[in-house]
């Protein structure tokens, strides 16, 4: 049948993400991405209570070429944004990932 009261939880109205990728040199690189989810509903029916936030979040990657070996910087949810991802009942959620800082090295033979 039909779903009434609106649309269902799973799809959002809204997402997009956009990017930039600045090289100011030919050995280094610095990402910026953005991404957004619109808010949605985590029950069929809409409850206002069971409303969750839009949300943007920011992740940033910067690396170094040495050659055959790359060395990068990043961070995923920049701001450290608190969030929630899903509600299955008032007051216990899944909130989305913290930020994540971390370092690597890639080398390529």
């Amino acid at each position: 049948g039909r779903l009434k009261g609106g649309t269902s939880h799973a799809p959002l109205r809204h997402a997009g993400a956009l990017g930039f990728n600045f090289r100011p040199t030919d050995a280094f690189t610095l990402d910026i991405n953005a991404r957004h989810n619109s808010s949605y509903y985590s029950d069929d029916a809409n409850t206002a209570a069971y409303r969750i936030d839009g949300v943007t979040l920011v992740d940033v990657k910067a690396n170094q070429n040495f050659g055959s070996v790359d060395v990068f910087a990043y961070a995923r949810n920049l701001a450290d944004k608190v969030y929630q991802v899903w509600q299955i009942r008032q007051g216990n959620s899944w909130l989305g990932d913290p930020r994540e800082l971390g370092v690597g090295m890639q080398a390529s033979f």
